[in-house]
């Protein structure tokens, strides 16, 4: 009898397909792979915008260069308002500020819009020295910024 029901499923065709169990379990190793490389992603996503920003603030060191050249002092807002590079995307950048310490020292503040993974209100200040060089600081946390940059950010608040 025990030979006759081997053969008997033995000769059964089988189903074809994936059952609901296994399907389920594939959604769920999908679901943890993902959890960990968005996080991945909308880091380098806002590292690819913070790019765009750092090549704007290039583009207006050279500027603040050149009129220090031309007048022999730094600019104040007014008289650098036709230098001024602005944003070939404006939807990063909020505003750009420079303030003249002195003569031929001083700051310029670009304040970032939100962006992909950083909220709205984050800045980084470039500030010149007598010695003609620039300095970066920046209101974000150490793995978003270039290593030239210095954080602001110390154990998850800013310093004033």
């Amino acid at each position: 009898m025990i030979h006759l029901t081997l053969i008997y499923k033995k000769n059964l065709p089988h189903p074809k397909g994936f059952t609901l169990v296994e399907l389920m379990v594939v959604i769920a190793i999908i679901s943890i792979l993902t959890s960990f490389v968005a996080p991945q992603l909308t880091r380098q996503i806002a590292k690819a915008n913070l790019i765009a920003v750092h090549t704007v603030a290039n583009q207006n060191q050279a500027a603040i260069e050149e009129y220090i050249m031309t007048y022999s002092e730094f600019p104040d807002e007014n008289d650098f308002s036709t230098w001024l590079v602005k944003s070939s995307s404006d939807d990063t950048i909020n505003t750009i500020a420079i303030n003249s310490n002195s003569n031929t020292t001083g700051t310029l503040k670009i304040t970032l819009n939100a962006l992909t993974g950083l909220d709205a209100g984050h800045y980084f200040l470039f500030s010149r020295d007598k010695n003609a060089t620039w300095d970066c600081t920046a209101s974000l946390t150490n793995d978003y910024l270039p290593e030239h940059c210095t954080s602001l950010v110390t154990n998850g608040e800013e310093e004033e």
